[in-house]
């Protein structure tokens, strides 16, 4: 993980949470006492014995295998609640309940899709659509973003088919600050390598 150092991990050999386990990303996240509290929220159980996995990407994967979107959804919506309880921990001193870690996740993706309507109401949206490539022809989408306020920029990349379906997915956290072209251009980088891995033509 990259910038173990930044997220605190690393500072402290056992876990902020349960004070008891040495730290990891999976542990933090999956197999700590505290998460594991969290997760017994969730009256849909699509993995069995998940948290004897390795990755939480694995889970991720389990899940989205045996379930929905909507599971992953939550999955990664509890995760990141988790997540930032634990980061409260660390820099803050401080701490949610196990109720309002599990309320929070669950009500961030309404609110989200709440804040995005009321965007989109407020905007004058352009009417532009994705086309798709011809038959047998791979359409590679890339952006980046970044900021004027110190944070790291960062890029990522799709790949789709001519039907739409999306073939391959990457994103990458930049290790600085870069200008718009910059990071425009590691993005189209990122798209090419992510096209080459696949050995897509």
């Amino acid at each position: 993980m990259v910038n173990l150092k930044k997220r605190g991990i690393g500072e402290n050999e056992f876990c902020p949470c349960c004070g008891r386990d040495v730290e990891s990303i999976f542990h933090s996240i999956i197999s700590c006492e505290v998460a594991k509290r969290v997760w017994d929220n969730w009256d849909v159980h699509f993995v069995e014995n998940w948290q004897r996995l390795y990755d939480v990407s694995d889970v991720a994967l389990k899940i989205l295998e045996k379930g929905t979107t909507r599971g992953l959804e939550v999955f990664f919506g509890v995760a990141w609640s988790i997540w930032y309880n634990r980061n409260l921990i660390v820099f803050e001193s401080t701490c949610r309940l196990l109720c309002q870690i599990w309320g929070f996740a669950n009500r961030f993706p309404h609110e989200h899709r709440r804040a995005k309507l009321a965007l989109f109401k407020d905007q004058v949206v352009e009417n532009i659509r994705w086309t798709p490539s011809p038959p047998r022809v791979f359409k590679v989408n890339v952006d980046g973003a970044t900021s004027v306020d110190g944070r790291n920029s960062s890029v990522g990349a799709i790949i789709r088919d001519s039907c739409g379906a999306v073939t391959a997915a990457c994103c990458k956290y930049l290790q600085g600050q870069f200008s718009v072209a910059e990071v425009e251009a590691i993005a189209v980088e990122a798209g090419i390598l992510l096209a080459r891995d696949l050995k897509i033509p």
